[in-house]
């Protein structure tokens, strides 16, 4: 698809990736190597590197040496069975449970957190997030799902009538979390949009933009107002899945095939109703090259047929 060439592509973004990298490295590394992760994935490092920082904190603020220990130790090269190479870079995919994530008052949402009791996931979470990607991929999503997708988090397994719930935390960036339905292309889908949004938080810090939330549009996704931030994304991420889904969908299994088609008029009803309320909120995102790339994401999913 014509409009996705290059364009989740922003040199700003790989900067930012590079020196927030660098810096937690410089935190937590004090043995004198500057080895940014032995994997050669900014991406993954990048991740890892917040993962690290937070895991990091908790185990000082609970007075875990041990535990603490282990992050400095082993940021640089952490264990190897972790990862599995796919055709879209090294991933780190898990499978939490209930258990395993976390509650902060920081944080909108329950988080994972990798550590010295994370294993490799089971053979079935890895096949099928790797089926995901390269779905994604195939789809024009390849730059996305690598650079903002390298940890994903399965959750529940999901009837394909249950409401699939997904997210991600600004703390944590480059991971997602879902659940699922044991169907990689509707999988791909959730990744794409979760993705979205770690590019779009990494644009905006990237480029410096500031988006005040003293404006607030209607979102027909929360059908209530939303600040100006929320809004932004929404009508970003929601139009990427769109994308994914004209272009996918007729690939997947009938049913999984009907079920798309049908989130597909779903999600145009609902964009239909907020174009003046998005071409306001686009003058709120004081960078040309970042505004252009909202612009076209949204205007080429409202002409979808």
């Amino acid at each position: 698809m014509d409009v996705l060439n290059g364009v989740f592509r922003l040199q700003q973004t790989d900067q930012l990736h590079q020196t927030r990298t660098a810096a937690i490295h410089s935190i937590l590394n004090t043995n004198g190597s500057r080895e940014h992760l032995a994997l050669g994935d900014q991406a993954l490092a990048y991740a890892l590197a917040h993962h690290y920082l937070e895991g990091a904190e908790q185990a000082a603020r609970s007075g875990n040496l041990d535990e603490f220990h282990w992050y400095k130790e082993t940021i640089v090269e952490p264990p190897a069975t972790w990862f599995e190479p796919t055709a879209r870079g090294r991933k780190l995919a898990q499978s939490p449970t209930p258990e395993d994530m976390q509650q902060s008052p920081l944080a909108d949402a329950p988080y994972y957190v990798v550590g010295p009791r994370t294993t490799r996931a089971p053979r079935h979470t890895i096949d099928l997030v790797t089926a995901a990607l390269n779905i994604a991929a195939s789809a024009g999503f390849g730059d996305l799902v690598d650079n903002h997708a390298p940890i994903i988090c399965l959750l529940r397994s999901k009837a394909p009538t249950d409401t699939l719930d997904s997210w991600t935390i600004s703390r944590l960036p480059g991971t997602i979390f879902l659940d699922h339905i044991n169907d990689p292309t509707v999988l791909a889908r959730d990744i794409v949009h979760e993705a979205g949004h770690n590019w779009l938080n990494d644009a905006l810090a990237a480029t410096e933009i500031a988006i005040h939330d003293s404006r607030t549009y209607y979102s027909p996704w929360k059908r209530t107002p939303r600040p100006a931030f929320g809004f932004l994304h929404a009508c970003w991420s929601f139009p990427l899945t769109m994308l994914f889904t004209a272009t996918a969908g007729h690939l997947a299994p009938g049913p999984v095939e009907v079920m798309l088609q049908q989130y597909l008029e779903q999600q145009q009803r609902k964009l239909s109703v907020t174009a003046a309320d998005h071409a306001d909120a686009l003058q709120l995102v004081d960078n040309a090259s970042v505004r252009d790339r909202l612009r076209a994401v949204y205007a080429a999913a409202t002409v979808l047929g």
